[in-house]
């Protein structure tokens, strides 16, 4: 089956050649020329179509209705002329080609659907996760909590193996969960991880003030497992003592000592922290550039004498043919009006391109007659200007015109 694109341009190429042998034929009866409208209505809702791929298919339903009407009112059509019967063929070739665009799926509805079942398939993989497993040696840390309440024991047991402590203290001074993970080969020493949570239990010492060793009541879950002496050393007595007053120190001197160097080295810090909302602060005032580029282009000129001002019209556009008080032509007594934000000088000649609906365009020249600056009261004041046309083909002209019958032009009131 065709894809929608493929459809939309088969269908679109027969209207335009309907539509080109329903204006181009002489003495074309006036019911002939009314069904120009709903067929360029038709061919532009279907270059929408192929210019989007077959992603978007709105309008569809409408270019079937409009392909039927105009085919039902040419059957009724009882004049006697050769356009009628080419563009007939036209019509009800294209037909069948519109009818299965009405039933085409859009091309990227399969994408998201396969995607929903790929992020489906994707989501259970992280639901078996052995990570749970983990968990069960924490709960051997509860076996600390009963051997807490053995310090006493333990304090007893410390003095005789004192002598051979300091040489191994150095090294686990630099970190108080360091001795708990050197514990010869006890296995059972690694759930004790929990030490930490000992930590508050140092508040407990400063009771105990005449032992200073009341700090090796970190090690007693070491200890309490695996009562011999070889343990003990690694827990270090003394070295708690030590340990306990530079560590403990740093990590209350911020607070307490809030005077003195302490506080000479928290002012840098909070200077640093005040600098970087300071260098933030600019980011704010990056959305008042697009205000002052849009403001600027306003002023700016779209295209000198040499270069082409694009100028797309279609049934709703805001740019649009005028026409003035001093008569109803609007090539003659009126001019074409391009939405733009980037606004030329008044008196200057500017090179128009202008697209209309169906596919036709053509070149003309003009000059600036009148602008209209942007403002906020609304759409109907979007910025632009009024060109009065100094050249344009005969073809072109007859495009203006043929515009013009479908769509009312503006009004502007040049007097």
């Amino acid at each position: 089956m065709a894809t929608p694109d493929v459809l939309a341009k088969s269908a679109r190429e027969k209207l335009a050649q309907a539509l080109n042998a329903l204006q181009t034929s002489a003495d074309t009866p006036v019911e002939l020329l009314d069904m120009a409208e709903p067929i360029a209505q038709a061919m532009g809702i279907l270059h929408r179509i192929e210019r989007s791929q077959g992603r978007d298919l709105t309008g569809r339903e409408q270019v079937l209705t409009n392909v039927r009407g105009t085919l039902d009112k040419l059957q009724q059509l009882s004049i006697s002329h050769e356009a009628v019967d080419a563009v007939m063929e036209q019509v009800a070739g294209c037909l069948s080609s519109v009818h299965q665009l009405s039933r085409a799926q859009p091309v990227g509805a399969p994408a998201s659907a396969a995607s929903a079942p790929a992020s489906a398939a994707a989501a259970p993989a992280p639901a078996p996760a052995p990570a749970p497993v983990a968990v069960a040696p924490v709960a051997a840390a509860p076996v600390v909590a009963p051997v807490a309440p053995s310090p006493s024991n333990i304090v007893a047991n410390i003095p005789p193996p004192a002598a051979p402590s300091p040489a191994p203290q150095p090294t686990p001074v630099m970190a108080a969960p360091a001795p708990v993970a050197i514990g010869g080969t006890m296995a059972m020493q690694q759930p004790s991880a929990p030490i930490p949570q000992a930590a508050p239990v140092q508040s407990a010492p400063p009771v105990q003030a005449a032992p200073v060793q009341a700090a090796p009541v970190q090690a007693a879950p070491v200890q309490a497992a695996f009562p011999p002496p070889p343990v003990q050393p690694v827990a270090a007595a003394p070295q708690q003592p030590v340990a306990a007053a530079p560590v403990a120190q740093p990590v209350s001197q911020p607070s307490v000592k809030a005077g003195g160097t302490m506080r000479m080295q928290a002012d840098p810090a909070i200077a640093a922290t005040a600098a970087a909302p300071m260098a933030h602060a600019p980011a704010p005032v990056a959305p008042t550039q697009p205000v002052a580029t849009r403001a600027g282009s306003s002023s700016g000129v779209p295209s000198t004498a040499g270069g082409n001002v694009v100028v797309e019209l279609g049934t709703h556009s805001v740019s649009n043919f005028y026409k003035g008080l001093s008569g109803n032509d609007v090539i003659e007594h009126g001019g074409i009006f391009v939405a733009t934000y980037r606004i030329p000088k008044m008196g200057m000649q500017v090179n128009l391109r202008v697209l209309l609906p169906g596919d036709y365009e053509f070149q003309a020249t003009g000059i600036v007659q009148w602008i209209r600056e942007a403002s906020a009261s609304g759409e109907a004041s979007e910025p632009g200007f009024g060109a009065k046309f100094t050249q344009i083909t005969p073809e072109g002209r007859q495009l203006v015109y043929r515009y013009t019958r479908n769509r009312e032009p503006m009004f502007y009131d040049d007097l």
